[in-house]
């Protein structure tokens, strides 16, 4: 019921999402969708339905807005963390709004709700003593790797205050286990000498200036024997993407480039459509990689 509210109130304010939902809400499946709903729930203990659906319809309208530009300069309007870490990251009442959007979009759009399964798929495979996540954003993917309780402890590394504070509730909510910190700091200021088994960043390497230094880190920090997980986005314009993947194959040449063995990787398009015409016409792709020494 509180789904279909939501969905009913997202489509009275946008035609074109109510048509989308119309058909996406039916690809979940019974255990997804009852996540869905617990998620719901939980953010509805402090806001409203509305403001819940609010911050999804600014998510997806931020995005058209940065796909317009992308579409007319073919590049993302920024290019620098100068330039986003003021409006966005640093913006406490925008981050939150923008957290809620997409974990939202996550239960709506195909291609995150394709990207997510194929974590969950992956991310039981991991084990070890120590697990790292680079940008754990709202939680949702921390919180289900902690609850897999696959490593003796877990760290997350978030830029964003609002982000940390907001992955801490929401972990605090949906998991019982305590051998976890989130830290705000840069990852790229991050001084260890513990080496990881397990290191999962989802979509942070579009967030940077030079991902191939970030790459580079996380290649050091991760054991002989020990396995990362890493997704990042082609021609997917957003308001704090700065770095621009051309193509898949740049992805890929990328972490090769920097050491690491790719495992597997799974690939999908935005808005269901399929990978090539997703390459003709430049349209967004999500690129998920399994990665070992």
């Amino acid at each position: 019921m509180i789904l279909n509210q939501l969905y009913d109130y997202i489509g009275s304010k946008n035609v074109l999402q109510k048509k989308y939902i119309s058909i996406a809400k039916d690809a979940l499946n019974d255990k997804e969708r009852e996540k869905f709903k617990e998620i719901i729930n939980y953010f509805l203990k402090s806001r409203t339905l509305e403001e819940i659906g609010d911050a999804y319809l600014l998510f997806v309208e931020d995005t058209l807005e940065e796909t317009k530009y992308f579409v007319e300069h073919g590049k993302y309007r920024y290019s620098t963390l100068n330039e986003v870490c003021s409006s966005v990251y640093f913006n406490d009442e925008y981050m939150t709004k923008y957290m809620l959007g997409l974990i939202v979009s996550g239960y709506i759009w195909f291609n995150h709700l394709a990207i997510h399964r194929y974590y969950t798929k992956q991310i039981r495979k991991f084990s070890g003593e120590h697990f790292l996540e680079i940008g754990p954003g709202h939680g949702e993917y921390f919180e289900e790797a902690l609850n897999y309780q696959q490593f003796n402890d877990y760290l997350g590394v978030d830029l964003s205050p609002s982000s940390v504070e907001a992955a801490q509730k929401y972990i605090t909510n949906f998991s019982k286990y305590k051998n976890y910190h989130i830290a705000c700091l840069d990852f790229m200021q991050f001084q260890e000498r513990e080496k990881y088994d397990g290191i999962a960043m989802s979509e942070v390497l579009e967030h940077v200036e030079f991902p191939e230094r970030m790459l580079n880190k996380i290649y050091g920090l991760l054991k002989s024997e020990g396995k990362a997980y890493i997704t990042t986005v082609v021609n997917a314009p957003t308001k704090d993407h700065i770095y621009l993947f051309h193509t898949i194959e740049e992805v890929l040449d990328l972490v090769k480039k920097t050491g690491f063995i790719i495992d597997d990787y799974f690939c999908v398009a935005a808005n269901n459509v399929s990978i090539e015409k997703a390459i003709d016409k430049k349209r967004a792709i999500n690129i998920a990689i399994v990665l070992s020494k």
